[in-house]
């Protein structure tokens, strides 16, 4: 809905029931509630529920309003939807529509993101809105996406780490050798600087849905102590499944 001719406000009637006789009206999250086309992956999946979970939905009507078309409109079974909704991505607004705004198209994309940390903020969203060209967000959101084209970012693991997914594109390699990296910031003097830590190696196994299952080797990276931690020429893989560095939510998948 609209509030005071501008303001968008995301209303939560549609879960919303009246759960006790007396005139309180509680939201219940034991149960499923609410518009499976609008729900989050996470939501579906039995995670719970947060506000993360509203921008998503949020982030559907705005690609309804957007393109319009609904997220995964060609698809109408209920239960092929939420496993659509949990295994695939919607396509990217500006796909659909060549006339959608950049910074429209990257903030619908950013709500509707598997990951629930790059979902925007009710004031990023404001933000966008308002100015979608010199938005903050759309800025930081564009360098993301370059870091992104770079390698695929973990959304899971399995296995302790042993067995992780990705959502991969039409380059992807099945059978290919990948290195698992992580960004991180080290303390040289005064100066804290970034670079780029490996983790492991991992094949790709299979893709299904978009998403790419990658089986780490077994061989954990482990930098020498003696020397700039991080770089590939320092340091030397082991097959001890012991080493405390393990593949997690948030690494990337690079090409070795």
């Amino acid at each position: 809905m609209i509030r005071g001719g501008k303001d968008p406000v995301l209303m939560d009637v549609g879960v919303a029931e009246i759960t006790e006789p007396k005139n309180s009206i509680h939201t219940r999250t034991a149960d499923f509630l609410g518009t499976t086309r609008y729900a989050s992956p996470q939501y579906l999946a039995g995670e719970g529920f947060t506000e993360n979970d509203d921008i998503y939905s949020l982030g559907g009507v705005l690609y309804h309003l957007a393109t319009g078309e609904e997220i995964y409109e060609s698809v109408a079974r209920k239960p092929l939807l939420a496993h659509t909704i949990m295994t695939t991505r919607p396509k990217a607004s500006g796909k659909l529509r060549a006339d959608v705004p950049e910074g429209i198209g990257i903030l619908v994309d950013a709500c509707l993101s598997y990951d629930r940390g790059r979902r925007p903020l009710i004031n990023e969203i404001m933000e966008v809105l308002e100015d979608p060209d010199g938005a903050a967000f759309v800025a930081k959101e564009k360098q993301l996406r370059e870091r992104d084209a770079a390698g695929y970012t973990i959304i899971a693991t399995q296995d302790q780490g042993k067995t992780l997914f990705a959502v991969v594109d039409s380059d992807a390699d099945e059978g290919g050798s990948y290195k698992v990296v992580r960004d991180t910031g080290i303390q040289k003097g005064i100066d804290r600087i970034l670079v780029q830590k490996q983790i492991a190696l991992a094949e790709l196994k299979h893709i299904a849905n978009g998403i790419g299952h990658f089986s780490v080797q077994n061989r954990r990276w482990v930098p020498n102590q003696s020397d700039f931690m991080g770089f590939p020429s320092n340091g030397h893989y082991t097959n001890s499944d012991e080493h405390k560095e393990r593949p997690r939510e948030g690494d990337r998948i690079v090409r070795s």
